[in-house]
């Protein structure tokens, strides 16, 4: 049996832990951050007009930097963005709108 290695995209250690906080102690042992599988290059240009482009370019730029094998391993990414609530919740990428 083949159990995949989630790789989280993200050097935020307080995201990782969030993560496996909502994901919950069944899959701990399949998840890993980059620095847990020794990501030390630099993050990915957010060039994506909106969170999901920017949260693909994301698991598809580190998914070729640590040259990893896809019979065991996935990455997964988001992009939160800001929301401005003050602004009736107005969502916009800080890379591309400011």
């Amino acid at each position: 049996m083949i159990i995949l290695t989630w790789v989280i995209a993200s050097s935020n250690e307080g995201k990782v832990q969030e993560i496996r906080r909502i994901l919950g102690p069944s899959v701990m042992h399949t998840l890993r951050s980059l620095k847990e599988v020794g990501f030390e290059g630099t993050p990915p240009a957010e060039t994506g007009r909106t969170y999901i482009e920017n949260a693909r370019l994301k698991a598809q730029y580190y998914f070729q930097a640590l040259d990893l094998d896809p019979r065991y391993f996935e990455v997964f990414a988001d992009d939160s963005g800001l929301e401005c609530e003050g602004l009736g919740r107005l969502t916009f990428n800080i890379s591309d709108d400011l």
